[in-house]
């Protein structure tokens, strides 16, 4: 199993800035992929899960399945890029109510489940094809 070390994260806030500023940018059904030139030898990801995407369970697992297809199928197929992905957040559920006035704040338990490895693999890929991103097999990225 490749290893996911320090090379192959985003770190610093200064990285995650530059990329979601000056990066391009492509929206999936449960992501937001930015992209901008690399700064390292290899593909760098970063990944931005808010609490707005759920308990710490569930935020948990989208970083875990995010992490593992990055690392298992798409870090040899990338440029030295710095990828950032980010969650999109729960969908509010209809009917709730919009502010949670004074006192202890209800918690909300919409979550926005994780699919499987396999889904958020093809998601992550068909992003990145959309970018032009992608080497290799299946990929399309011009050199």
């Amino acid at each position: 199993m490749p290893a996911f070390g320090r090379e192959s994260r985003i770190l610093v806030s200064r990285d995650f800035d530059r990329v979601m500023r000056q990066g391009r940018r492509v929206h999936s059904r449960n992501l937001i992929l930015f992209l901008a030139k690399g700064e390292g030898e290899g593909p760098r990801l970063g990944l931005a899960v808010s609490r707005k995407v759920g308990v710490a369970v569930c935020r948990n697992r989208w970083k875990r399945l995010l992490r593992a297809a990055f690392r298992l199928s798409l870090k040899d197929r990338l440029r030295p890029v710095d990828l950032v992905v980010v969650v999109k957040s729960a969908p509010v559920p209809e009917g709730a109510p919009r502010s949670q006035g004074a006192g202890r704040p209800q918690v909300d338990r919409t979550r926005r489940i994780a699919p499987g490895l396999a889904a958020v693999e093809r998601e992550l890929r068909d992003a990145l094809l959309r970018l032009e991103a992608l080497d290799g097999p299946g990929g399309s990225a011009p050199r």
